[in-house]
C-alpha cells in the first residue's frame, strides 16, 4: 500500500491501476445522493480493505491515526460535507456514500473508498492508556520499597529496578513514601552501588528525582564520606557516576 499525505478524512491516497479506478469512479458516481448522512456512522475504524489493519479511528469529532494516536485531528461534519483541521491546516471533502460497512468520499485527490474494519486503532489506543496507567501505578509504591529493604543486602537487579521506578516527582506530597524511599535508596546504594548506577543509567527511571534524594538524606547516620569513596573506587566511567558523586558531595556540604 502506497501512502500519501491527505487531509480528507484519512490523509492517505491509494494508487490502483487506471482501468480499475475508472470503472470504480464511474459506478461510484451513480451512488452519489443529495442526502444528509448520519454522522454516527463515521465512528469506528477504517481501512483500505477489510483484510488490512485500520488506518485510523474516528470517535465523535476526532480522528486518531494509527501512527499518531496522541494527536487527534478535529473533524467537522455538515450534511454531506466534512473538513479536517490540524493546527493551521484545513482540508475539505464531500461524502458520497456512508453505510455501516463502507464509505465513499470525494476530495481534491479523487474518489476514495474505505471499509469499516475491526477497531485495531481504538484497541491499540486503549492498550497504550492502560500501559500508562500501570506505569503510573508503580509510582510511590510503598510495597516495592518494603520488598527491597527486606532483601538487602542481597537484593536482585529486578527488585532494585522496581524500587527505583517508584521514585517520582508525583510523590512529592507523599511524606511517608518520601522518607521511607530516601532511607532505602541510601541503603541499596551502599550495598549495591554499581547495580544502582547501571540501572539509573540504562533504565527508564526519573533520574532527577533520584539525584534530589541523594542531595537530601534523611538519616543522619549515613556515612557520606564512605559512600562517596566507595563510588569513586568503582571501575566505571559514566555520566551517572559523576552525577551521583556530585549529588552526594552536595549532601555532604549541607550536613557537615
Amino acid at each position: 500500500m502506497i501512502r500519501y499525505s491527505l487531509i480528507a478524512l484519512i490523509m492517505f491516497v491509494f494508487v490502483s491501476c487506471k482501468e480499475t479506478k475508472e470503472k470504480e469512479s464511474s459506478s461510484l458516481e451513480q451512488d452519489k445522493t443529495q442526502v444528509t448522512f448520519d454522522k454516527k456512522l463515521l465512528n469506528g475504524a477504517w481501512a483500505e480493505n477489510q483484510e488490512e489493519n485500520a488506518l485510523f479511528y474516528i470517535e465523535n469529532d476526532s480522528i486518531y491515526y494509527i501512527d499518531n494516536q496522541d494527536k487527534p485531528y478535529s473533524l467537522e461534519f455538515r450534511g454531506s460535507y466534512f473538513s479536517i483541521h490540524y493546527d493551521n491546516y484545513t482540508s475539505k471533502a464531500e461524502l458520497i456514500k456512508l453505510t455501516k460497512d463502507d464509505m465513499i468520499y470525494k476530495s481534491s485527490t479523487g474518489i476514495i473508498k474505505l471499509y469499516r474494519t475491526a477497531d485495531q486503532v481504538k484497541e491499540s489506543k486503549t492498550e497504550t492508556q492502560e500501559t500508562l496507567l500501570v506505569d503510573n501505578n508503580k509510582k510511590c509504591d510503598m510495597e516495592k520499597v518494603t520488598v527491597l529493604k527486606q532483601q538487602l543486602p542481597s537484593a536482585s537487579k529486578e527488585s532494585i529496578l522496581s524500587f527505583l521506578s517508584t521514585i517520582s516527582v508525583d510523590c512529592k506530597n507523599n511524606a511517608e513514601f518520601g522518607q521511607f524511599s530516601n532511607e532505602v535508596l541510601f541503603e541499596v546504594l551502599k550495598a549495591k552501588p554499581i547495580e544502582v548506577l547501571m540501572i539509573v543509567e540504562k533504565e527508564n527511571v526519573e533520574k532527577d528525582e533520584v539525584y534530589k534524594m541523594l542531595e537530601n538524606p534523611i538519616n543522619d547516620a549515613i556515612n557520606l564520606n564512605k559512600l562517596i569513596d566507595s563510588i569513586n573506587k568503582l571501575e566505571l566511567q559514566s555520566v551517572e557516576k559523576s552525577k551521583f558523586l556530585e549529588a552526594l558531595k552536595k549532601a555532604l556540604e549541607k550536613y557537615n
